[in-house]
């Protein structure tokens, strides 16, 4: 409910009251401490939450409601980067290890997790949340093909559908149901690898001018509805540090061809982009931007591949092609440096743009500790990489779900859904 900042390495939390775990246990000191061992922890860190929270040293109790969490380095925006805990019931944990814990996971939320297949979760409500939901059961589906989604919402299978395309508007509404737009807190780029020792992508000329030669503007009112613009930046309005007076890289294919003839590329270049199936954005975005960089002599190749496999040779260094397709998430836009630059702290992942200017930046954003003077350094991130991108910037991802008529209450804010929220007539 409430926190502060001992010193810029220790922060203070006082837990909500009267809150307890489905299975009776109480949320407490005791559960942020052992979550916070487990994350710590060698098994917890290589995996996705204990990588995200590395700063996470340890975590002590005051009392029973009060928390010290210790970090391994200081983070002023420790409290925004803990929204994504995820805390553990301390006895049955202790009980069952981190596997078999992992079967049937025990939380305080509005649902409880009553049976796990391969393709299904089913839930039912938790009398006992302190945010009570207002439906008994909730079952979630994966159904990886969206025409599988439209047809379970048509046959009455599924009464919501995530991740729609918007050609599937005028289906859903024929339907009798909603088609319902969804910002995301991701901004979709294009990014580039230029850690390749002869890339030519390693010339900020050349990175600048593949942006120009793009029109994101037509290509986003064409396959995303007109439901988004280009972004500006690699962050969204609501993120911190997120620079209001920034525009988007004009469309000008004539002054890309000069900065391409300028970096030695008069005659134009070919480049590979893997492009991870599966994604919200549809194919023929990346098809028109290949369709843009050609009018300038620009050849680029398209590579579908799967979305795992793209990702575990992205983290690994793997990646062969120039371009892949890429988002930034979440509120701090500094937190996916570790990821695609030199500043990497999460050792195991292979940066992939290392433009020395940001990465000095970067570092020094990332050791201020006055919020306001942090803020101004990530508006100078911002304008640097407008200067120098890190990828085809393209814009604030914008989803689609479809609502069955029978949906009453369906309030989702950027990536929350608030499941506890929904009601059904």
């Amino acid at each position: 409910m409430e926190w502060q900042s001992e010193n810029p390495s220790s922060w203070i939390f006082k837990l909500r009251p009267n809150v307890k775990f489905s299975n009776g246990e109480a949320f407490d000191a005791d559960a942020i401490v052992t979550s916070a061992e487990f994350l710590a922890s060698p098994i917890g860190r290589s995996q996705t939450l204990g990588s995200t929270l590395y700063q996470v040293a340890s975590a002590e109790a005051v009392d029973a409601l009060t928390v010290r969490v210790k970090l391994n380095e200081p983070d002023p925006l420790f409290p925004l980067h803990a929204a994504v805990w995820r805390v553990v019931a301390p006895k049955l944990w202790r009980e069952l290890g981190a596997e078999r814990y992992a079967e049937k996971p025990i939380g305080t939320g509005p649902f409880v997790l009553e049976q796990m297949g391969n393709t299904n979760l089913v839930f039912t409500a938790n009398k006992t949340s302190w945010h009570p939901a207002k439906l008994d059961k909730l079952t979630l589906m994966l159904l990886p093909d969206e025409l599988s989604r439209v047809q379970a919402l048509a046959s009455g299978a599924a009464d919501i559908a995530y991740l729609l395309n918007p050609e599937s508007k005028s289906t859903i509404e024929q339907l009798g149901g909603t088609f319902q737009r969804r910002l995301s807190s991701n901004v979709y780029f294009l990014g580039f690898v230029s850690t390749a020792a002869k890339s030519p992508l390693k010339d900020p000329r050349v990175r600048r001018a593949l942006n120009m030669a793009v029109d994101r503007q037509t290509i986003a009112d064409t396959v995303m509805a007109k439901a988004t613009a280009p972004a500006s930046q690699l962050t969204h309005p609501g993120a911190f540090g997120f620079d209001p007076r920034l525009t988007p890289i004009p469309y000008d294919p004539a002054g890309a061809k000069k900065l391409l003839a300028e970096a030695g590329f008069a005659n134009g270049l070919s480049l590979k982009m893997g492009v991870a199936n599966g994604e919200s954005i549809p194919l023929s975005a990346y098809q028109l931007v290949a369709s843009d960089l050609a009018k300038i002599g620009v050849k680029l190749d398209l590579l579908s591949r799967p979305t795992l496999e793209q990702q575990l040779d992205l983290f690994n260094g793997r990646l062969n092609v120039d371009l892949f397709n890429m988002f930034t998430r979440g509120s701090d836009p500094i937190i996916d440096y570790r990821h695609r630059s030199c500043v990497n702290p999460v050792n195991e992942r292979q940066p992939f743009n290392c433009d020395a200017n940001i990465v000095a930046v970067v570092k020094q954003a990332m050791l201020e500790q006055d919020l306001t003077k942090r803020a101004a350094l990530y508006g100078e991130v911002a304008r640097l990489e407008r200067d120098a991108p890190a990828g085809i910037v393209l814009w604030q991802q914008v989803e689609f779900d479809g609502l069955s008529p029978k949906v009453k209450s369906f309030t989702p804010s950027l990536d929350w859904v608030h499941p506890e929220t929904w009601d059904m007539k």
